[in-house]
């Protein structure tokens, strides 16, 4: 959609997997299991 909203969705990825690794918890969350759309179709 290119609206910049000034966070960086790939460190905000790395760092919720490096969380569910510490916690030994894995979440529900699509894009922490298959990644983003974008990533798909490269």
């Amino acid at each position: 959609m290119g609206i910049k909203t000034g966070i960086d969705i790939l460190k905000l990825i790395e760092l919720s997997r490096n969380l569910q690794d510490m916690l030994g918890n894995e979440g529900d969350s699509y894009i922490l299991k298959a990644g983003r759309t974008k990533d798909l179709f490269k």
